[in-house]
This record gives C-alpha cells, structure tokens and sequence, in this order.
C-alpha cells in the first residue's frame, strides 16, 4: 500500500532547483520529486558503484548525486 511522505523545512533555494527540474521534465513537482526517489533507490536497480579516486575502495555503493546542476 503506499504510503504518503512529508518534508519539512526544504530550503527555498532547494525548492526552486527542484521546481526548474520538474520544468526541465515537462514534469509536476510531485513527479520529479518521485523520479528522483525511484533512480536513487529504485527497487529494480541497485546503489551504483563508484570510485572517488583511483586506488579508492571500489566496494563502497553511494547513490549518484540528484540535485548537482
């Protein structure tokens, strides 16, 4: 069953990086905000593997970053 979510206390300027997203979409702000859930933890796609530096540990998983420009 879904379930709603709340966020509290979003920064303005978060909020219209977020809305100029959903534009750049052609998207609502609610569909953007789930798109950007679904590729971070998607259920059908694990966390991406990254390096942060050549001889770094490559085991750790970090989500990609969602919101750089």
């Amino acid at each position: 069953m879904p379930v709603s979510l709340s966020i509290k206390n979003v920064p303005d300027e978060m909020v219209r990086r977020l809305k100029e997203w959903a534009a750049r979409h052609h998207r609502s702000l609610h569909g953007e905000l789930m798109a950007i859930l679904e590729e971070a933890v998607g259920a059908a796609r694990p966390l991406t593997r990254t390096r942060s530096s050549p001889g770094s540990d490559s085991s750790a998983c970090r989500p990609r970053a969602m919101l750089s420009p």
